[in-house]
């Protein structure tokens, strides 16, 4: 699947990876799944693991996130940067 994002997106992982060091494999596999638009409920079914835990980790990726480009505000998501970057 990160080949494909990755040619899909303009190396997506890539560019995130180098915009925010501090995030694992495993986060930026769940952001690339973010990019294409996927609910927490399809997230959590394609990694098999309980929507909660999904939420869970969206929160510790936009702390590192926000560490590296800013606060959020209601307008703006991690789904929607995830989407925008």
């Amino acid at each position: 699947m990160e080949h494909e994002v990755n040619l899909t997106f303009d190396r997506y992982e890539k560019r995130l990876a180098a915009s925010v060091p501090s995030l694992t494999e495993s986060e930026l596999a769940l952001c690339s799944l973010i990019k294409l638009g996927l609910s927490v409920k399809d997230i959590a079914t394609v990694i098999c693991i309980e929507p909660a835990s999904v939420s869970r980790r969206k929160l510790r990726i936009k702390d590192k996130v926000a560490s590296v480009a800013g606060g959020f505000d209601s307008k703006r998501t991690i789904d929607r940067w995830l989407r925008e970057f």
